[in-house]
């Protein structure tokens, strides 16, 4: 007897590339599915009980958040994150950002703008992470309107 012989029906082999033994679009007579490449992104997926191939830009929960700015800030996608995003502090003439900046596999870019239209990156200050993989992006805020964005991407 198999050791797949109880399983339920639509039963599917999913491996990763490198996996040893399989073969597609069966193996022993059950489909299987190459996953491709067991990056850190799609092993967070996994983990977090999404399929592999999710799409980034979805936002599963509907709180705003999309699952791919939830891996770059190490934050849990199964929780309602509406509220858990980073915050723009203002002290003195400052404006600062402080995120998680952890994934090597994550480009993260803080832009500023005085009108919501034009952002670049030129007068923002980035610190690098500290023990805890956080950054702080700053800029001047002696202009009465300065505004802060953090954005993420992977390859």
């Amino acid at each position: 007897m198999s050791v797949f012989g109880a399983t339920a029906s639509g039963f599917t082999v999913y491996f990763f590339d490198g996996a040893t033994g399989f073969t597609t679009p069966t193996w022993h007579g059950y489909p299987a599915v190459n996953m491709g490449a067991a990056t850190p992104v799609v092993r967070w997926l996994l983990a977090n009980g999404f399929a592999y191939d999710a799409d980034l830009r979805s936002d599963p929960n509907n709180d705003g958040v999309n699952l791919l700015t939830a891996y770059a800030l190490d934050l849990d996608p199964n929780l309602n994150l509406s509220g858990s995003l980073p915050k723009p502090l203002l002290a003195g003439n400052q404006l600062s950002l402080t995120f998680h900046a952890g994934r090597d596999d994550v480009t993260y870019a803080v832009e500023t703008s005085t009108d919501l239209q034009t952002w670049s990156t030129a007068e923002v200050t980035l610190t690098t992470p500290d023990g805890n993989k956080f950054r702080t992006a700053s800029v001047s805020a002696a202009s009465p309107r300065r505004f802060l964005r953090l954005t993420v991407s992977v390859p």
